[in-house]
């Protein structure tokens, strides 16, 4: 994407604030492309964004803090990143569907990953070797 497309999306999602710097990285580099495997229809996260917060709270899910979603499974699970957590965030999953909850029968669970960063190493390791993403 380039610097205006990331800063339109920033004005529609995220209120004018910029994206943490890691994900504003992703963005410029291939987040319009489905980079990596991240289900985002061609760059749409406005819609993944208005889809999935509607669901959310149709759930009775209750997110608090600013967040934005990153990619999307099956329609039925959502990964997010808080966006008032620094440059290099934690990602999350969220399921709207109690039958895609995680193990243990969570609706938010963190990814093994410990941050944004680290998925995208995880996710280009993967690549290069050939593998699938997921």
């Amino acid at each position: 994407m380039s610097m205006t497309e990331i800063q339109d999306l920033e004005t529609a999602l995220n209120h004018g604030n910029p994206f943490p710097k890691a994900f504003r990285e992703y963005l410029y580099i291939g987040g319009k492309y489905n980079a990596l495997g991240f289900n985002t229809g061609l760059g749409d996260f406005k819609g993944m964004d208005t889809y999935y917060k509607k669901k959310v709270k149709a759930r009775g899910l209750k997110i608090d803090r600013p967040y934005l979603i990153i990619d999307s499974f099956e329609g039925y699970i959502f990964m997010f990143i808080y966006l008032d957590e620094g440059d290099n965030p934690t990602v999350w999953f969220c399921s709207i569907d109690e039958d895609y909850d995680s193990e243990d029968g969570k609706s938010i669970w963190k990814l093994p990953d410990p941050n944004f960063s680290a998925l995208v190493d995880d996710l280009v390791n993967k690549a290069l070797k050939g593998l699938t993403p997921w």
